[in-house]
Formats: structure tokens, sequence, C-alpha cells
């Protein structure tokens, strides 16, 4: 489960290495996909398209405002597929 956003969490050690530990067992479990919660700041969501490229994990940001979320796939995603529902 990904850690939950807040302030100024992003600039600690700790969340990126929560980061890290969900990502790594997202790459290795049977899903595809995972979508990283909307409430993540710009920072957070740096943070963990560093450790996605790290990983060797496609990623991309996708939306507006509130509704920004981070997505990560084991495969190259298109940012036209990333829109309503979550690909198993």
């Amino acid at each position: 489960k990904p850690p939950k956003p807040s302030p100024k969490k992003e600039e600690t050690p700790a969340f990126r290495d929560q980061v890290q530990e969900v990502l790594r067992k997202f790459a290795a479990s049977a899903d595809r996909v995972m979508v990283l919660p909307s409430e993540y700041t710009a920072a957070q969501r740096r943070v963990a398209h560093e450790v996605a490229e790290a990983l060797g994990l496609f990623h991309l940001s996708k939306g507006e405002g509130r509704e920004r979320a981070t997505w990560i796939s084991k495969e190259q995603i298109e940012p036209d597929a990333a829109r309503e529902s979550v690909p198993k």
C-alpha cells in the first residue's frame, strides 16, 4: 500500500524508503499497473518517479490539479491510455 502523503514528508529518507518498498512489491507482483494517490504533492510525485526509474519501471503523471496522479507500470504507458480505469 502506498505511503500516505503528509506535509514535508517527501523530504525525508523514510518517505523514499516507503515508496521504494511499495514499488519493489509491485514489481514482484502479477499486477501490471499501479496508480499512486492523487493526494501526493509535486515533490512526492517526483520521488515516486525517481524510485520507479531506478527500479526500471515506467512512470508518468496524469491529470490536473487535485486529480493529478502518478501511474507506474511494468510496460510502456501511453499517455492517452492513462484514463479513467486502472488496467490489471
